[in-house]
């Protein structure tokens, strides 16, 4: 879509054939100057979002004044966000380069120039340049790209978007330098709408022809540095994340142990007790035994996890445990039972 603009911009009216022309040509002048041209406009962006740290590499070519006449309204939106953004745009970045090699037919570049206006008023050529990157900015945000497309949408007070007065800048650069294409396009329009950022352009073109490979190889080695940081962060905070779920576990774990082993404890409190009251309980009279024998082992079950020896007068206090498998009403019938004793054995 940009490309498709950027193209109408240098066209006259019912120029379709012309650009299928173009497109069948062996030479492929029109088709290799607009992959340039995207593929730097792209290069712009990049350079921008990464900012500082590469123009520190490359001040030899371009100084931090030539770099802000292109890059101030992405430096706008990187001031109000976290650095974790920076690297998640650069992130989309990467990955959209990774897999987007561009390739189109002259009838389909040819159909969508045919579907924009040449504009010839400054203003509305740069209201039509911010929709057209609006639309293609949706388009990153349905295929996953979100900070990128976020980062794309702002919209400064004043001039054109970046990718585009990028693409003019460099298209109009490949069409001034091929003969031919000079005679057949015009780049008037192109220059209108990136004059205010010519000054940098220029110097980041400067840089690219001078260093070749080596300006791209650059930017891509502190592009990854900055992006490494996000996803060693991010791999940490998975790391985070599952040595919790495993510490969860453990605990969860522990206290089935716990319970388990506080369990044991008690069975074994409540046999010291009453090996300790026994003797007191045998010395007692038949009947008062037969009284207190349910009571006193019913008790026991109640006792604390710290069991003290019982003294004699309330050695009753101990438990005969109602098992499990008993009816509800027998059950019932063995608890008043044990009250009724206890309460005997009080008065």
């Amino acid at each position: 879509m940009i490309i498709s603009f950027g193209l109408r911009q240098v066209m006259e009216p019912d120029s379709a054939q012309t650009i299928e022309n173009y497109f069948s040509d062996a030479s492929q002048l029109l088709p290799n100057a607009l992959k340039m041209a995207n593929q730097r406009s792209w290069q712009a962006l990049e350079f921008a979002i990464i900012g500082p740290s590469l123009q520190s590499k490359l001040k030899q070519w371009i100084t931090s004044e030539q770099v802000k006449a292109f890059s101030r309204q992405i430096d706008e939106v990187l001031m109000q966000q976290s650095q974790k953004f920076r690297q998640t745009c650069l992130l989309d970045l990467r990955r959209l380069q990774s897999q987007n090699d561009w390739q189109a037919s002259g009838t389909e570049i040819a159909t969508h120039c045919n579907s924009f206006h040449r504009f010839t008023d400054q203003q509305s050529l740069i209201d039509n340049a911010w929709q057209v990157v609006k639309e293609s900015a949706k388009q990153l945000d349905k295929e996953g790209f979100l900070a990128l497309s976020e980062l794309l949408q702002y919209r400064p007070p004043n001039g054109p978007p970046l990718l585009i007065a990028a693409f003019a800048y460099f298209l109009r650069h490949e069409i001034a330098n091929d003969k031919q294409l000079s005679q057949t396009l015009s780049f008037t329009l192109l220059e209108r709408i990136s004059q205010e950022q010519t000054q940098g352009f220029n110097a980041l073109q400067n840089a690219i022809q001078t260093l070749g490979n080596e300006f791209q190889r650059t930017m891509q080695e502190i592009s990854c540095q900055l992006t490494q940081v996000e996803e060693t962060v991010s791999d940490t905070h998975k790391s985070v994340i599952e040595m919790h779920k495993m510490l969860a576990a453990m605990q969860t774990q522990l206290a089935h142990l716990q319970a388990e082993k506080q369990s044991a404890n008690q069975q074994d409190l409540k046999k010291q007790a009453i090996q300790e009251t026994l003797p007191h309980f045998e010395r007692l009279p038949p009947k008062q035994q037969a009284k207190l024998a349910d009571f006193w082992l019913n008790e026991l079950d109640k006792t604390p996890t710290v069991v003290k020896p019982p003294k004699l007068a309330d050695f009753w206090l101990a438990d005969y445990p109602v098992s499990n498998a008993q009816e509800p009403s027998e059950k019932k019938a063995i608890q008043q039972q044990n009250v009724k004793l206890g309460k005997a054995f009080q008065d």
